[in-house]
């Protein structure tokens, strides 16, 4: 069975191409009113050519040349968030590779099936990756015993779901 394509968060660009897509729009509208104007279909003025007209003239002075600059800049980093390719927003499960599964549903049955385990007095930090899963735990009990059944219940609630490596880190409450 070939593996689905992966789940991936909007590119950085996004919002980017939204406003140029409504800036465009609004040139379009304005071009057209033009064009219906200057036919005489419509009265009212031109507005196109007051525009050009106002940039005619421009010298190059130390104001336009740092404007210039930061224009390029601005140009090289949107094409750089453009080009960057997008952020993977879930993993594909170790059972079924056409099943995808969120990092926040990982680790939320994580944290449920370490919250679930004898000895267990808080759950801290979950974080899970592609290839490691950790989990910090409180206990009363002794810390080694629990790092070894929270370990174990995690694997088994993630059979089918995960082969990521689970690693347990303990704190020994006060009594």
């Amino acid at each position: 069975m070939n593996q689905a394509p992966s789940p991936r968060a909007r590119p950085g660009a996004s919002w980017l191409a939204i406003l140029v897509a409504l800036g465009l729009i609004a040139l379009a509208v304005v071009a057209v009113l033009d064009a219906l104007v200057d036919q005489g279909l419509i009265s009212g003025d031109m507005r196109l050519p007051k525009a050009v007209t106002a940039f005619d003239g421009i010298e190059p002075t130390n104001t336009v040349v740092a404007i210039a600059v930061i224009l390029v800049l601005v140009g090289l980093w949107l094409t750089i968030a453009a080009l960057k390719p997008s952020k993977f927003t879930h993993t594909a499960t170790s059972g079924n590779k056409s099943v995808w599964i969120s990092r926040a549903a990982l680790e939320g049955s994580v944290r449920d099936a370490a919250g679930h385990t004898r000895g267990v007095s808080s759950v801290g930090d979950v974080s899970a990756g592609k290839s490691k899963i950790t989990v910090s735990i409180n206990t009363t009990a002794d810390t080694q015993t629990v790092a070894k059944a929270v370990e174990a219940e995690v694997v088994e609630r993630l059979r089918g779901f995960s082969d990521a490596k689970v690693v347990v880190r303990t704190r020994k409450d006060s009594a």
